[in-house]
């Protein structure tokens, strides 16, 4: 989206794309949130085309996105990617998708908005003792509830780390989210850690409006149907994270 003047609210519909330009070089240190440790992580490519564009051409080492009204193709390296969301009509042939999929590169499908309707992955199999492991986890509310006190714990550590990250940050919030992590590691039910992983959730996003740049506003979560640019964004990355 790009800043213009006045301050007529408009739909995101009619804000329309814009191809990202490439950032200014900054000069000076890179911070690092409290608790990291450093190095890369392996983390894959995410590419998003479309509304405007109309096929993708397979070439060697990358995608040429086509697009309508005679505008210049585009190219997207196959190096590191993961993952393409696909916005709009794109034809996509079946020998692409195909080729996508033995790179183990998904394609998520979604609407102009963002919205996902659909997913195409590449078939990996899964062996017989992984899905009865699986199927014997999930029939056992205590190892259900080991595994969902985990995952919450670390979702709201992670809250956690980035409020603290924050210019300024809210010391409150911080004790907050410290408070409810102590909590979430001694739940003794699924609703009861539902219920703090929402307060978490609720204080984190709290200040999430400080870290946005100008021109943009949060005022408060939705999910789905979206028609702010701020949700409409976290739900794409909320969909990758859920589905890859």
């Amino acid at each position: 989206w790009r800043i213009t003047n006045g301050n007529q609210v408009r739909l995101v519909e009619q804000l329309g794309w814009k191809d990202s330009q490439a950032p200014a070089r900054r000069s000076g240190r890179i911070g690092r949130l409290a608790g990291e440790t450093g190095g890369r992580m392996a983390l894959g490519l995410t590419a998003i085309v479309g509304p405007e564009a109309t096929h993708l051409e397979w070439q060697p080492g990358q995608l040429r996105c086509h697009y309508s009204k005679g505008r210049e193709p585009t190219e997207i390296p196959l190096s590191g990617l993961e993952s393409l969301v696909v916005l709009g009509r794109l034809g996509l042939s079946s020998d692409t998708v195909q080729r996508l999929c033995d790179l183990s590169i998904s394609v998520i499908m979604a609407d102009d908005r963002g919205l996902p309707f659909g997913m195409i992955s590449a078939d990996e199999s899964v062996p017989a003792s992984v899905m009865s492991a699986q199927v014997d986890a999930v029939r056992s509310p205590t190892t259900c509830l080991e595994i969902a006190r985990s995952l919450v714990v670390a979702k709201l550590h992670n809250y956690l780390r980035l409020a603290e990250g924050v210019p300024n940050s809210d010391q409150d919030a911080i004790k907050t989210l410290a408070r409810t992590i102590d909590s979430a590691r001694g739940a003794v039910s699924i609703p009861e850690l539902r219920g703090m992983e929402g307060y978490g959730a609720a204080t984190w996003f709290g200040i999430l409006p400080r870290c946005l740049g100008k021109g943009f506003t949060f005022e408060r979560r939705v999910a789905p149907d979206a028609d702010d640019p701020v949700n409409v964004m976290l739900n794409i990355a909320h969909t990758l994270g859920y589905r890859l």
